[in-house]
């Protein structure tokens, strides 16, 4: 007989002398020894041992402790007390622990057939585990039968394939079972299985990914678990068929990758379609050309500046592109008019920003950007137009296209004056900061041009 036993012994002495009486008696032994908690948990973890013989008295660790720890981490391993003296109740705190039988150290004749049953006693147990994890995974497959569900061995050999599985690896379940994994799952190669395999052994779970292609276009994905008690020799792997909801979500992302690219040609005619509109006023306005361009560039400096993103800053964007297009509605001899306005034509000039609402308001933007075109002359303090509108009544937005328009038209050459330059503007902005202007828009300006702002071409 071959036996695995591990010695609980700090006398070397002994276990020679044991292991002369084991070879004897026609008992050959794979063996190691361990004197501490620690190299027992360790030898049991790492080892598959079929037999430990304990000493009882063992110096700075209890026999007793010893067994506890066996019978809780290895159940298979059957224990035997090995002690210079056994009384009755050294003998009964020995079994109440997990032994299965005691020896005396000075007589060993009784060492050699107790192993044999230990070493029988422990098949059985395992082959009685192994039985009773089959009949469990097998009543899982029964159960579960729109599953995929395998029994495999530790060795990667399939012990048991469902319906659903031959379904899927499209097999007789005779070219399935008792085949290695990697053969019949060629998705899953040895290395793998291997890892998972170990992953199972430690965690008692395992989870991952099953993808295959049979043929063109016919994807298989499975989402699977390996299921199984630590340190047993077979283990049960379940997985369901999501191969329709994979293509679905395939078909999803094309889709959306299709409806992204018609957005983005959207977006390029609607900045086209924009440019076009501001264009269409600096042909009748020659001496603004570039402005609603420069006014766009600034106030979304600015935007940028406080935290803008997104949509709301496309959302400045355009409508600082836009925010003069109601100038359409002026005569150009007034918008080109070198000398001082009167009354009736500055008034009409004030309702510049309520016709370029009226035209702007009919094409959809996500952010109001029609709103923003009817604002950029209002003022905080109320002394704007075309509403008179004051404080908290402006949009955010708005207020910055106020100070960027003011800048822009001092700094630039008109009809009627020459240009102030920047400081100027600057100096209007800062004087009027917190009653005329939004005291945040203002900062936001003066930042950006201190950082290097420049109007571009």
């Amino acid at each position: 007989m071959h036996a695995r036993i591990l010695f609980v012994e700090d006398n070397d002495d002994d276990v020679a002398l044991m292991l002369r009486r084991l070879r004897e008696a026609g008992v050959e032994a794979e063996w190691a020894r361990v004197q501490t908690a620690a190299g027992l948990r360790r030898a049991l973890h790492d080892g598959d041992w079929q037999v430990a013989l304990v000493d009882y008295n063992l110096p700075g660790y209890s026999g007793l402790e010893a067994l506890r720890l066996i019978a809780d981490e290895a159940p298979d391993v059957q224990a035997i007390t090995v002690s210079g003296s056994i009384d009755e109740e050294t003998a009964v705190a020995s079994i109440s622990a997990g032994a299965v039988d005691y020896v005396l150290k000075d007589n060993l004749t009784r060492l050699a057939p107790a192993v044999r049953r230990a070493v029988e006693a422990s098949g059985l147990l395992r082959a009685h585990r192994r039985t009773a994890e089959a009949a469990r995974l097998a009543l899982y497959a029964v159960d579960h039968a729109s599953l995929l569900v395998l029994t495999v061995a530790a060795d990667g050999t399939l012990l048991y394939a469902n319906d659903e599985a031959c379904r899927i690896f499209a097999r007789p379940r005779d070219a399935v079972v008792g085949r290695p994994v990697w053969e019949v799952a060629p998705a899953v190669p040895e290395g793998r299985f291997r890892q998972l395999a170990a992953e199972v052994g430690e965690r008692g779970r395992a989870e991952f990914t099953y993808e295959r292609e049979r043929g063109p276009g016919d994807l298989v994905c499975l989402d699977v678990t390996a299921e199984g008690v630590p340190g047993s020799d077979v283990f049960l792997v379940y997985g369901r068929d999501v191969s329709e909801r994979r293509a679905a979500q395939r078909r999803l992302e094309a889709t959306l990758a299709e409806l992204g690219e018609t957005a983005r040609r959207l977006q390029r005619t609607l900045e086209g379609a924009v440019g076009a509109l501001s264009r269409v006023v600096e042909t009748r306005d020659p001496y603004t050309a570039g402005h609603q361009r420069r006014v766009a560039q600034l106030a979304t400096a600015m935007a940028v500046h406080l935290g803008y993103r997104g949509e709301r800053l496309e959302g400045v964007r355009m409508a600082g592109l836009l925010h003069d297009l109601g100038k359409l509605t002026v005569p150009a001899e007034i918008l080109a008019k070198p000398g001082r306005l009167t009354e009736a034509e500055f008034n009409l000039i004030r309702q510049h920003p309520l016709a370029g609402y009226e035209i702007v308001r009919t094409i959809e933007f996500t952010r109001p950007v029609a709103e923003m075109v009817l604002q950029h002359h209002e003022r905080c303090d109320g002394s704007g137009y075309p509403r008179g509108l004051r404080g908290e009544e402006l949009l955010p937005e708005a207020r910055l296209l106020a100070v960027a328009d003011v800048v822009e038209a001092m700094s630039s050459h008109r009809p009627y004056r020459e240009a102030l330059g920047v400081p100027a503007a600057l100096a209007e902005v800062r004087a009027g900061a917190g009653t005329r202007y939004d005291a945040e828009a203002a900062a936001a300006c003066e930042a950006v041009v201190a950082a290097g702002f420049t109007f571009g071409d």
